[in-house]
């Protein structure tokens, strides 16, 4: 096969140029590997290459009508690729660029409802901490108004018990001198429970079992659970090993009796079931108190834990907001919802809490900071 390649300047009808390939120093031609003479006109210039055509040989087939067809040895344009091929490279590009999108809305979903959560518990911590420092400052006047009451309280009760021994059961007076004694008892015991809500509260931590803490505060309020018909139920989960927690077991009594003694309360007229309940959750014991009482209206959840707040005709309206107090110095929290009767959930850190002070050397002002994370403070220090 040769490819024949006119001069640029052959007139129409002429013979055509000399084949490249041709014997090397016939006329014209040029050897392999030497470069052609611009404008010689027996050399085949760069334009001259436009023009050229191929000329096979009698050895080389070409296939019948397809003129142009590509010839063997030599390199095909890019245009000449299967069009199948292009279309699947184009879907494999937009294959790709669905994946990245959808991968892209998936994080940012992923990181909307991440910011969501934060800052809802941002909220709930912001609003714990806002209710601890009015019940701080409410247990701070409330502790000032029992003391005054209370010295008056005392002599009132002592001049009742003087007439009490000095009369007669019988008499008027000696009855009338027995129901001051018993109203000032009354008092004496709402100054209390003031009073102990009002007293800083400084957990003595050390490790106690949770199943004697439970079985503490049961029998402590026993004859009453009795009476009510309550049936009541433990439910302990740590791998079958007893749970062991980190708590001041004085002040952790006091809680969970109050908030049984509100459950069996509750559910006096009906009886039911009041279900005590622990778990470990990573550094934390979670505590609930369950009871299948009517539940709490849901206007009244918000305020269940302020001071002097209750829906009985009797009582203090103290007990919640002690409980809550208590849990609050042991830097935990404590949540209140219905599910079939009351929930009351308490999550306790099972770590000590951490104190260490900073001086600070511009102001020589010494800064004590409490940390229940060993981890936080040790990134504070």
């Amino acid at each position: 096969m040769t490819v024949e390649v006119p001069h640029p300047h052959t007139p129409p009808g002429s013979a055509p140029g000399n084949a490249v390939g041709s014997a090397p120093g016939s006329a014209g031609g040029y050897a392999p590997g030497s470069a052609p003479a611009p404008g010689n006109p027996g050399t085949p210039g760069r334009g001259s290459l436009l023009a050229s055509r191929v000329v096979p040989d009698a050895d080389t087939p070409v296939t019948p009508g397809t003129p142009g067809s590509p010839v063997s040895g030599l390199p095909q344009p890019a245009a000449a690729r299967p069009a199948a091929d292009r279309l699947e490279d184009l879907t494999d590009i937009i294959r790709a660029y669905n994946q990245v999108t959808e991968n892209l809305q998936r994080s940012h979903e992923a990181l909307r409802q991440e910011v969501t959560r934060l800052q809802t518990e941002l909220a709930s911590s912001n609003a714990q901490l806002q209710r601890s420092k009015r019940l701080a400052a409410l247990g701070e006047m409330a502790a000032g108004i029992a003391h005054e009451i209370r010295n008056p309280l005392g002599a009132i009760q002592l001049y009742a018990g003087l007439l009490i021994s000095d009369l007669p059961a019988s008499n008027a007076s000696g009855q009338t001198a027995r129901q001051i004694a018993s109203a000032v008892r009354s008092l004496n015991a709402i100054v209390g429970d003031v009073l102990a809500f009002a007293r800083e509260l400084t957990p003595q931590p050390r490790r106690v079992l949770v199943e004697d803490v439970f079985n503490r505060a049961i029998q402590a309020h026993h004859p009453a659970i009795e009476a009510a018909g309550v049936v009541v139920e433990q439910i302990i989960a740590d791998a079958g090993q007893p749970l062991e927690m980190l708590a001041d077991a004085d002040l952790l009594h006091q809680a969970l009796l109050n908030l049984i003694r509100n459950a069996v309360d509750a559910m006096a007229d009906r009886g039911g079931r009041l279900t005590l309940q622990a778990l470990r959750e990573g550094t934390s014991i979670g505590l609930v108190v369950r009871d299948t009482g009517p539940g709490i209206a849901q206007e009244h959840i918000d305020r269940i834990f302020n001071p002097f707040f209750t829906t009985r005709s009797t009582g203090t309206g103290l007990g919640l907001a002690i409980v809550h107090r208590i849990v609050d110095a042991h830097g935990g929290t404590i949540t209140v919802h219905n599910q079939d009767g009351a929930v009351f959930e308490l999550n306790l850190p099972d770590q000590p809490a951490l104190e260490f002070a900073t001086q600070d050397s511009t102001a020589g002002m010494s800064v004590t900071l409490t940390c229940p994370s060993p981890s936080l403070a040790g990134s504070l220090a």
